[in-house]
């Protein structure tokens, strides 16, 4: 590709002569993260599931680095899912490096602020970005949606230089941000508004869509198709498409690979392979069992979560009969953003098949059992629920658990601690709760 080209392309992406460029709803939680990453002077890595709203963050992020009256040309967003540059052609992000500060910005010893949208694209990106890196040419900051080659190759090139952030669909916090803002600003009822992302889901764009389940089932049909297909050149999309199905319909429920051997048609093997691939996507998410030995962690059947509820209930789900499990599924999403360092989230089950959803181990010792119960107005539902959680408590030497539910506020002593009951969307506004 000649330079005038990819001058030409880049405009499109940039605020250099689109000073109105949409950059969607703020998020303001992401910004205030990458400011304090920024502040370290390493490479930004962004990574996420398609559709995540990486993109419009990214716009957000560089409008930050253009003073009031500039024309934002310290900036250079390049998008490579635009069909129009050649991510595979040797040395391309050299040669939009030079066009930019031939044309752009040329050398004042000023750095620009460099944003590589969707890079693993391009082959050998992970040099380029620690050679500009280690020559101070460039503050970089880039996205990706697959974990496991930007860990691979980050793990090779980039170790100890970058710092991460994973963007998930819309926390119910920012869902209510997003109505306040399509609605002028007025009020929103919350209660209504969380059974509405239970059943519609995070992802930004279907927000606004009148036809959210049309935009949805696009939405999975590109993560499969060239996230995982195209990436892995899967040879036969039926199979992955069929377990991905599955997985669909079994969100907040413990699988094992060696059950759905029967249950697919696929061996073993394939179906591991397959769900590596659907992790590496941030399509599907695999909770171990808590143990405190390693080994007994990884014999055990693990609960699959969906990225977005939303995507589960247009694809596989009967939402009005799954409220509980997309409920489940949204804490453990919750719990994934509210994740530092020292932080792992399990769930937990006895010999007797008591079970908590979530054992969440912070530092070495010190654990949080949370479980989640659309309805504990039936005596029984309840009863088993506590029976679970003090189980739970006794065994992992801790006073208190929790219980999320539809709209029940209430605390019971028990005497191994006390019980917590809490309406989830008032945990999900209020994380000090957690």
């Amino acid at each position: 590709m000649n330079k005038a080209d990819l001058v030409h392309i880049l405009r499109d992406w940039n605020f250099w002569e689109n000073p109105d460029l949409n950059s969607g709803i703020g998020r303001p939680e992401y910004l205030e993260i990458y400011e304090k990453f920024r502040a370290s002077n390493q490479v930004i890595i962004v990574t996420g599931a398609r559709r995540t709203g990486k993109s419009m963050l990214m716009r957000q992020m560089a409008r930050k680095h253009i003073s009031p009256g500039s024309d934002g040309r310290n900036t250079l967003i390049v998008n490579f899912e635009d069909p129009r540059i050649i991510s595979s052609e040797p040395g391309i992000l050299q040669k939009i490096y030079d066009a930019y500060r031939e044309a752009i910005y040329p050398e004042n010893g000023e750095k620009p602020y460099i944003f590589l949208d969707e890079v693993q694209w391009v082959e050998g990106w992970e040099r380029w970005v620690r050679s500009m890196h280690e020559m101070g040419k460039a503050h970089l900051c880039v996205t990706g949606s697959n974990a496991s080659l930007l860990g691979r190759e980050l793990a090779t090139s980039l170790t100890g230089r970058h710092q991460d952030i994973t963007v998930y669909p819309l926390s119910f916090k920012e869902f209510i941000d997003f109505k306040k803002a399509g609605s002028g600003g007025t009020a929103v009822p919350v209660e209504p508004a969380f059974e509405e992302i239970l059943k519609t889901g995070g992802f930004p764009e279907p927000f606004f869509a009148p036809e959210k389940n049309a935009v949805l089932l696009a939405y999975y049909g590109d993560i499969i198709g060239k996230d995982i297909v195209r990436r892995y050149s899967v040879r036969k999309k039926a199979d992955i498409m069929r377990l991905a199905a599955f997985y669909m319909t079994a969100i907040s429920s413990p699988v094992s690979f060696r059950g759905l051997e029967r249950h697919t048609g696929l061996s073993v093997n394939t179906i591991e392979k397959f769900s590596g691939y659907f992790a590496d996507a941030y399509l599907f998410f695999f909770l171990k069992r808590f143990f405190y030995k390693v080994r007994e962690t990884e014999k055990s059947p693990r609960k699959v979560y969906c990225v977005d509820t939303g995507l589960a209930n247009a694809v596989g789900l009967h939402f009005s009969r799954n409220m509980g499990r997309c409920a489940e599924n949204m804490v453990f999403l919750e719990l994934l953003r509210r994740g530092g360092a020292g932080r792992s989230v399990f769930y937990w089950k006895d010999e007797a098949n008591n079970e908590v959803d979530f054992a969440v181990k912070d530092g070495i010792n010190k654990v949080k059992l949370i479980q989640v119960c659309w309805d504990v107005s039936q005596p029984e539902t309840r009863k088993r629920e506590i029976r679970a959680l003090l189980k739970a408590m006794g065994k992992l030497k801790v006073k208190e658990g929790l219980v999320l539910t539809r709209d029940e506020e209430n605390e019971e002593r028990h005497e191994n601690g006390r019980i917590i009951f809490t309406p989830l969307y008032k945990w999900f506004l209020n994380p000090e709760k957690d």
